[in-house]
């Protein structure tokens, strides 16, 4: 089997992933502070407010500390390279995995090689088009397409 041909791919590290870590980070904290002044008997009103505001710091906080910036990830039949903004080296990845595939929208996991944190990108329907081939092939799954579901029917048991 031959490796799939070299692509290239423009990620971002905000647009709707960015929105999504905070509104997680938000939910999270105004849960915690709810349940936190419901603990010390707090009036509800009050309570629900200080909650909002916990929940609205929270996700100001992680949407600020995400950032927005863009990133190149490119396959040259060989590795996975991230490329990030400005002259930067390239950062060689160990593996890159999709996470999430929703047919216009995609989440990848990439791990580096030489070790550090895993790096979560986002790429949008145009970007993702040319790459999803590649991006299934380097991961040794098939791509499922846009358009095709789950298989139908009971998986294949011995005596299929």
């Amino acid at each position: 089997m031959r490796p799939p041909p070299a692509v290239s791919l423009s990620c971002e590290d905000g647009g709707l992933w960015r929105r999504i870590q905070g509104a997680l980070a938000g939910l999270t904290a105004m849960v915690l502070a709810r349940w936190v002044l419901a603990l010390g008997a707090w009036p509800p009103a009050p309570a629900w407010w200080l909650a909002l505001a916990a929940g609205s710091l929270a996700a100001t906080a992680v949407w600020f500390q995400v950032g927005g910036t863009s990133r190149r990830l490119s396959w040259d039949g060989a590795r996975w390279q991230l490329l990030g903004q400005g002259a930067g080296a390239a950062l060689p990845m160990s593996q890159v995995r999709v996470a999430i595939d929703t047919g216009g929208w995609m989440l990848l996991r990439c791990t580096p090689a030489g070790g550090g944190p895993t790096h979560w990108l986002a790429a949008g329907a145009v970007q993702v088009a040319a790459a999803r081939p590649a991006l299934y092939a380097c991961d040794g799954r098939t791509d499922p397409g846009p358009a095709d579901g789950p298989a139908s029917g009971p998986p294949p048991g011995p005596w299929a």
